[in-house]
């Protein structure tokens, strides 16, 4: 199984929550997410960090790339996670859970929530590649310039939300 880069505690400064929600529900997004990081960090880089973070030996500039790369993880494993959120996959197939204390959330609701949780995890993307210009120096095996450091060009990617037709209204 792939080592996790952050964990449920990592989501508390950006975003509440619940108590109760388990890794195993998440874990799936928050990998989908350190999959997108790859394309800021570059995969060598990020297997360096993976690496360093897995052996507690996260010092100097590794220790702050990983704090810069946080808040990306976080906010593109909630964009990821969020089309989801209402719906559990059980042995007799997908499942959304009623309660008569509450109403699931429309799905254009569910769909613009995920995309300003996307938003976010680019600028912050953002963030991360112009600190990675920065410090270049410390990354040399990985760019052999500054002006390849974090340049990647945005990989083109498929929308993370996907907005179901909704019936017009008459």
């Amino acid at each position: 199984m792939e080592h996790l880069l952050f964990s449920l505690e990592d989501f508390a400064p950006y975003q509440e929550l619940p108590e109760n929600i388990r890794l195993d529900r998440m874990a799936p997004h928050m990998r989908e997410a350190q999959r997108r990081l790859k394309g800021v960090l570059t995969e060598p880089l990020q297997a360096e960090l993976v690496r360093r973070h897995k052996a507690t030996e996260l010092t100097g500039d590794y220790l702050e790339l990983h704090s810069k790369a946080i808040p990306v993880l976080v906010h593109a494993a909630l964009a990821y996670f969020w089309p989801f959120s209402q719906t559990t996959l059980t042995a007799v197939g997908l499942r959304q859970k009623n309660s008569q204390y509450s109403d699931p959330v429309d799905p254009r609701t569910l769909a613009s929530q995920a995309a300003v949780f996307d938003g976010r995890a680019l600028s912050y993307e953002v963030e991360l590649r112009a600190w990675l210009i920065t410090h270049a120096v410390s990354f040399v095996g990985f760019y052999p310039d500054a002006s390849h450091c974090g340049a990647q060009p945005a990989p083109s990617r498929m929308p993370t939300v996907v907005v179901q037709a909704i019936r017009r209204l008459r």
